[in-house]
């Protein structure tokens, strides 16, 4: 059987990266799916993202679909 599917699609040269923040507790059941900038060191050892300076802005676009379980039969 084949569950449901989420898919995510980003630019990858503007946005590293998503992170998965997660509450799980009885009547929590919280998901969440964020960009995440934060300046993780690349493979050749420089910083990542560079720090956001007050009053500057970025835009980032993710796209998100959803995929059903095929039905039985």
């Amino acid at each position: 059987d084949e569950a449901p599917r989420v898919a995510f699609e980003f630019p990858t040269d503007r946005l590293g990266h998503l992170q998965l923040w997660r509450d799980l507790r009885p009547n929590a059941g919280v998901l969440s799916i964020e960009p995440c900038t934060s300046a993780l060191p690349t493979d050749d050892g420089s910083a990542g993202n560079p720090d956001i300076s007050p009053g500057e802005r970025r835009d980032y676009q993710i796209e998100v679909a959803f995929h059903a379980a095929p039905s039985a039969g």
